[in-house]
């Protein structure tokens, strides 16, 4: 399992992501980031909120506010595991389920 935590100001943990290839030779992820700025992150929360997601399969389109650095662990995966580049096409994930919530709200 690949694990990378994300680092926010003055250099403390913020979030986590999460890799592994699963039974079937394919590539998961999954991410867990904290969302109050009052609290500490808990990094055995963290982890397993991140390993359950990555397990289940369960896309949750990640914050902005980690949105690169999981861009850059998609390139860090594809590299550890050998595998051609993983597509990371948040960008147009995300219009689809803004367009998909839109739909269902207005009409």
């Amino acid at each position: 399992m690949l694990k990378q935590y994300v680092r926010g100001t003055r250099n403390r943990k913020v979030g986590v992501l999460v890799a592994e290839r699963n039974s079937e030779g394919k590539i998961t992820v999954g991410h867990s980031k904290w969302c109050t700025g009052r609290d500490m992150y808990n990094r055995s929360l963290g982890d397993k909120i991140a390993i359950d997601r990555m397990r289940k399969g369960s896309f949750v389109l990640p914050a902005d506010s980690i949105r690169v650095e999981y861009i850059n662990f998609l390139d860090r995966c594809s590299r550890y595991f050998k595998v051609p580049r993983i597509s990371h096409d948040i960008e147009d994930f995300a219009e689809e389920v803004v367009e998909v919530y839109i739909n269902i709200c207005c009409f």
